[in-house]
């Protein structure tokens, strides 16, 4: 992929977001015995691949470039979303 990327300050709350859920996954699987603990490091994997596509999207600068951004994050936002369901299943004891 060649596109074009430049720093825009509209990023720091993804980098935030992205800093943060990496370390409640890691924290989560330092402490996998816990019920539902594995379920929700795997959801921060997953959500972690969602925030980097948005931070891709914001920082592009051509228009493939966002479309690119977009479509990887879209990727991710089904199994994101599959795997926090199973999280909040599992933490209710259902």
């Amino acid at each position: 992929m060649s596109g074009s990327y430049s720093y825009s300050p509209d990023i720091w709350p993804a980098l935030i977001t992205f800093a943060i859920v990496i370390y409640f996954g890691a924290y989560s699987w330092r402490r996998r015995h816990i019920p539902a603990a594995k379920p929700f490091s795997i959801s921060c994997i997953l959500c972690v691949f969602w925030v980097m596509g948005v931070i891709l999207e914001l920082s592009a600068v051509h228009v493939y470039t966002i479309v690119f951004g977009v479509q990887f994050k879209v990727i991710w936002k089904l199994p994101a979303a599959a795997s926090i369901t199973c999280f909040v299943l599992q933490y209710a004891g259902l």
